[in-house]
């Protein structure tokens, strides 16, 4: 179980790092969008739905892998 964890762990922190630069861009895209777009549109409610998560990750309810690392 330990070797488990500790693959779970090192995953973890490898797919951290990789992911971090895109994330960033897409929510500097993201900020430049909203000013650009009019939540009148439809596009700019679903731009608005998603900056309502925005703070560089989902909610932990709303999270793929949870950050216990349990499985």
């Amino acid at each position: 179980m330990i070797h488990f964890m500790r693959n779970v762990l090192s995953y973890t922190a490898i797919h951290q790092v990789r992911t971090k630069p895109p994330m960033d861009d897409f929510g500097l895209w993201l900020k430049s969008q909203l000013a650009r777009v009019s939540e009148k549109f439809r596009l700019g409610e679903k731009l608005r739905y998603i900056h309502s998560y925005w703070d560089g990750r989902l909610p932990a309810s709303r999270q793929v892998y949870p950050t216990s690392h349990r499985v």
